[in-house]
């Protein structure tokens, strides 16, 4: 239950410092140390404990967002397949072109040094 949470989450101020003329105690929303303490109006622990889960959560929640983020650019391909297999096909056609261009320049040495010429890699 939240029994006792607006009490905790309120700082006592003392009415009587602003030199108003007015007693008595003010509530207001922070973590602060009331004016009857060794360090009044300083942050309490709890201040700094809330302070610290909330950076935790801001860390926590920001890389679960890029993960995520990640995730799914891993998902969604960079080069559309059509394109993928259309550069794969030219690949090929240039690694046949440059075999037959090889082909060729081995079978003019050969013509040209008198050997046999295969019609095939030798």
């Amino acid at each position: 239950c939240l029994k006792g949470y607006v009490n905790n989450s309120l700082s006592f101020f003392n009415l009587s410092e602003l030199g108003i003329g007015k007693s008595g105690y003010c509530r207001y929303r922070d973590y602060r140390g009331p004016p009857w303490s060794s360090k009044p109006y300083e942050f309490t622990l709890q201040y700094w404990h809330i302070l610290a889960a909330r950076l935790a959560f801001i860390i926590v929640f920001e890389h679960l967002v890029f993960g995520i983020k990640s995730f799914i650019a891993y998902l969604i391909p960079d080069v559309p397949k059509g394109l993928h297999e259309r550069i794969r096909r030219e690949k090929y056609l240039v690694q046949e072109m440059m075999y037959e261009a090889e082909l060729e320049h081995l079978q003019q040495q050969r013509r040209q040094s008198g050997q046999p010429v295969h019609h095939e890699w030798p």
